[in-house]
């Protein structure tokens, strides 16, 4: 049990039911973000048809609700692997998004691919740290 004493009032939580509790608030964006990275091994062939598809899609799914960032990178020592990576606000965003016809779409590319199958990885994130936890590990300013 994890006590808590807001006020003087005792409330006991089990680990699960505070779980709970931060699913749905990360779920309505209270706090957080969804980061989702897809990596895609094309076809030495189809390189440039999936390269064109992932481009096509960039402003579009930009411009949806919640979607912070989209970006399309290519593997420097393997032109025939990309990575996408996408930030949203909320999980209902991103399932909202991965319910369109847009992801339909980038779904539909594994016919193009090396081993017709994407790695897809959904990260919730509570925190996000940036230059300050360098300087702290390094003491140094970088």
């Amino acid at each position: 049990m994890f006590g808590l004493t807001p006020a003087g009032t005792k409330l006991d939580y089990t680990i699960n039911e505070l779980m709970i509790f931060l699913k749905v608030i990360v779920k309505r964006g209270l706090i957080g973000m969804i980061i989702v990275k897809i990596l895609m091994n094309a076809l030495p062939e189809k390189r440039k048809e999936v390269l064109q598809t992932l481009l096509s899609m960039i402003e579009v799914i930009r411009q949806e609700k919640g979607c912070r960032s989209y970006h399309v990178f290519q593997d420097i020592q393997n032109e025939n692997i990309f990575c996408l990576v996408e930030k949203w606000e909320t999980r209902e965003d991103l399932e909202h998004h991965m319910r369109s016809d847009r992801f339909s779409v980038l779904l539909g590319t594994k016919i193009l691919l090396e081993n017709e199958d994407q790695e897809i990885q959904v990260h919730t994130v509570l925190n996000t740290e940036g230059r300050e936890i360098v300087n702290a590990v390094r003491g140094q300013r970088i």
